[in-house]
This record gives structure tokens, sequence and C-alpha cells, in this order.
């Protein structure tokens, strides 16, 4: 799986001296100081600050809610031939993103959001290390939008917590029109191991396997949608298809997941919206993480306003507050266990998605 990085300007000045005698590198930025937005400008303005249903223009402009790339910049006062580039979420560079070049500055994108980095710069010189520079900085919360090309209405669940792993599980619409290039930005930037359909029979390819091959674990398993609808998350055969989808996101072999319906944002929405709430989020989560559908072509396909819309999400969110006397999140995990998934399979899900303790 392929991870990126982000943008935002700024001069800093952190320096390094490591004792090696090639000369001094400064990083430039991104800063220690600074909180790096990897949401684009339309996303970041809409949620500064947040308040629900307060889209302004947004709507119904298409897909536009891409993430920036992040120019990382540097100085040298010495002489190399080539520079390296590393940036990781653990102080050891474990897992790190690598990047060699003769610039002083390289251009990442899709970085964590709502995460804290470490970099460094190496300089070198006849293949020997001269000088090193090393610093940090920090991204902004915010939702992750990701890019598959010919999938509308695509990103990832894990923004709203430092605590849980991202690159796990994505939401989407319909996968029936992904190009050659979405096949390989989903299999091979992405990693995607299992689809899970949440359409009924006769919709698309609903039930034929999934668009992104036969190497990818296919599971048709028709969703409900918020409450007060004909497929209530409160009606047992959607109920049913729920405690199985859990029971996917349980199987470690299965990540990263993705899961989608028809356009992204009902059925998909409501169960983003559950797996949220378990996953310790909070109503601006599921709310914000519920609107960014309607930054998206498939979001606002059948002209549903997002007044309405919101409405709707904040039935599941009152339904599962009220599901039991304890927290959302508790309330939650009661309620998934009612409807058939074990404590074993709940427990083998927050282990999956929550990074280990540092």
């Amino acid at each position: 799986m392929i991870k990126n990085i982000l943008e935002r300007g700024a001069s800093c000045g952190q320096d390094e001296d490591n004792g090696l005698t090639g000369g001094r590198i400064r990083l430039i930025c991104p800063t220690e100081e600074e909180s790096v937005w990897l949401a684009n400008v339309d996303v970041e303005k809409w949620l500064t600050p947040y308040s629900p249903n307060h889209l302004g223009e947004n709507y119904g402009k298409g897909d536009h809610f891409a993430g920036k790339e992040v120019a990382f910049r540097w100085a040298y006062d010495g002489e190399a031939d080539y520079f390296v580039l590393e940036i990781a979420e653990s102080e050891d560079y474990g897992n790190c993103l690598r990047y060699r070049t003769a610039e002083k500055s390289v251009t990442v994108g899709e970085l964590n959001v709502f995460a804290e980095y470490s970099w460094r710069v190496t300089a070198y010189k006849n293949d020997r290390e001269v000088a090193e520079g090393e610093g940090r900085f920090k991204t902004a919360k915010s939702p992750k939008a990701i890019a598959i090309d010919g999938v509308s209405n695509a990103r990832d669940i894990a923004f709203f917590s430092k605590r849980l792993k991202q690159g796990m599980i994505f939401r989407t619409a319909v996968l029936d029109g992904v190009t050659e290039q979405g096949l390989s930005d989903a299999l091979l930037k992405y990693g995607i191991k299992t689809d899970i359909d949440l359409r009924n029979s006769g919709e698309g390819s609903a039930g034929q396997g999934s668009p992104l091959g036969e190497e990818v674990n296919y599971f048709s398993l028709p969703g409900s949608y918020y409450v007060v609808t004909g497929a209530s998350i409160k009606d047992p055969l959607y109920q049913q298809n729920m405690a199985k989808a859990m029971q996917v996101f349980a199987e470690e072999k299965n990540y990263p997941v993705l899961f989608h319906c028809a356009i992204g944002r009902d059925r998909t929405g409501t169960l983003a919206a559950v797996l949220e709430a378990f996953l310790g989020a909070e109503r601006d989560d599921i709310t914000t993480d519920y609107e960014m559908s309607f930054f998206s072509d498939a979001g606002c396909k059948d002209g549903s306003t997002p007044d309405v819309m919101i409405a709707r999400i904040m039935e599941i969110y009152d339904f599962l507050s009220e599901y039991g006397e304890g927290t959302l999140q508790e309330n939650t995990a009661k309620f998934l266990r009612d409807i058939g998934v074990s404590s074993e399979d709940l427990e083998s899900i927050r282990r999956i998605m929550t990074k280990r303790e540092k």
C-alpha cells in the first residue's frame, strides 16, 4: 500500500547538527508549529469551524474534495549529489515514506490526516552521508478523500481519531465505472482486498462479483438505510446483513476493506455511521463524514438536499445514543451485540483498527 503527503507554505528554520562534516541542512517547511491541512480550500473553509448543514455553495459541483499535496523544502550549505527524504509517524522511522532527489524539495500526496509526523533529510556525497536535518509537523483533523479513477464519493472512514489506523476501511459509491487506472489505484495504491456491496440484486453488477477483479473478496450484503424507512436498521433482515458485514471487518485477512452502495451516501452512510460510532466517533464526526458526500457527483445525483438528508443521519445518531444507558460508543456496541455480532468479533475490529501504543 502506498501512502502520500500535503502542502502549506510557511518558513521555519528547524536546524539539526549531527556531527557530520558536509555542511548544515535547514528544514524550511512544513514547520513544527503549524498544523497542515490536507483537505482542499473548499473543505477547509467548510470545516473552520464546522456546523452541520452549512455547505454553502459546495453542493452539486461534482467530486471536488480531493486532498492537497505537501511541499517539503530544505536548504543545504554544503555539496551533495543527492538527498534522501524520509517521513514517518514513528520516531524510529519504521514503515516510512522515502524519496531520493537531486533537488531540495519533494511534493508528496495523501498523508494521513490528524497525525503527527517526523521527517528528516540526509545529504549524500559520493554515496556517503555528509549531513542530516530532522523536524516534525502535524496534520489537521479533516475527512480524508481518496482517489480511485471512475469511482465517486471515495474516502477513508478513520479520519476522526489519532488512535485509529488509516488506509484500512474505505467508503465509496458504485464501482461499476472503475477505469483501468482506477483498478491500479484500488489494488496497488490502496491495496483493497475486500469489496462489501450493499446494493440489492438488480442494481448494476450487484451480486455478480467485484468490478475490482476476482482476486478481491466479494460480499453481497444488501444494506439498511436510516431508521424511519422501509429498509430501517431496525429491520431484522437488514440487521442480519449488518452483522455479517461486521464479521467481515473482524477478519484481519480481509483488510483493507472497501464498502459501497449505489451513490455512496445512504446505505453506505448508515454502515459508516454505525462503524464510526463503534470506533469512538462523536456526533460532529459522523455528520462531517456524511456531509462529505455532497462534495461528490454521486452523493448529489438524486437531487436530495442536505437539509433533508442531515435529518436522516441524525436519526441514526439519536437511535444509537438512546439505545442504552452508556456512551454513544458503548450503546453502539450493545446494538451490534443485540443484532448478532459477537463480543469477540467486536474486540477483533477494535484491535485491528487501533494503533499500538508507542
